[in-house]
């Protein structure tokens, strides 16, 4: 191995082992959590208090649609910090619908955790989230988090108008999620529709 091989192994070595341990000083608190604001529109059916185990925070989210329509939601998280022990906390309404499923999913780098997320809803009836983006922040090697410019979006043809993100305050990441959705009209060939969501954060903290 040439030294400067050597040398760049023994530097990422070094930042792993001391960015392990900021993460493993800290814990998400179980203090009641905040909702942030609403991304998207208000619906007339709201689902709420779907979160994330204990110590847990989000690293993912995928919408899920039928025949076209989003109509669910699922969050991927896993144990702060750490890279592994995922969970997905999943909510939908898509059994009433027609056509076939299809989920659009995103995803964070390993060492990052979300802070916020954004949708964007469409302009057609019924209205549907046809777009939507993921924010993260990581942990120095203080065992501050710190917001990053790190994020993922996805948009299709039904991305009329960017809602305004859903964001967590100050040291705090996403650990659930408030779905709202419109309901579908009497013999519509639709599923309840989602159209807009809220973040769940929760602090992170020292032990």
């Amino acid at each position: 191995m040439s030294d400067f091989r050597f040398l760049s192994l023994v530097a990422f070595l070094a930042l792993a082992s001391a960015t392990a341990s900021a993460w493993a000083d800290l814990v998400i608190s179980g203090h009641a959590p905040d909702v942030a604001d609403l991304s998207g529109e208000r619906g007339d059916w709201i689902e709420s208090g779907k979160e994330l185990s204990r110590g847990k925070a989000g690293i993912g989210l995928t919408i899920i649609s039928r025949g076209g329509v989003s109509c669910g939601v699922a969050l991927e998280g896993r144990t702060l910090g750490v890279n592994g022990n995922f969970e997905t906390e999943r909510y939908s309404r898509c059994r009433s619908g027609e056509g076939y499923n299809d989920e659009e999913a995103l995803e964070l780098s390993y060492r990052a955790h979300m802070t916020g997320l954004r949708v964007c809803t469409s302009r057609d009836d019924p209205i549907r989230i046809g777009g939507f983006e993921i924010v993260g922040g990581e942990i120095d090697d203080d065992g501050q988090l710190k917001r990053s410019d790190e994020s993922e979006r996805h948009s299709s043809a039904s991305c009329d108008r960017w809602g305004d993100e859903s964001s967590c305050d100050g040291n705090f990441v996403v650990t659930g999620f408030v779905a709202h959705f419109m309901r579908k009209e009497r013999d519509s060939p639709f599923p309840d529709t989602l159209v807009g969501l809220q973040a769940v954060c929760r602090e992170v903290i020292e032990r």
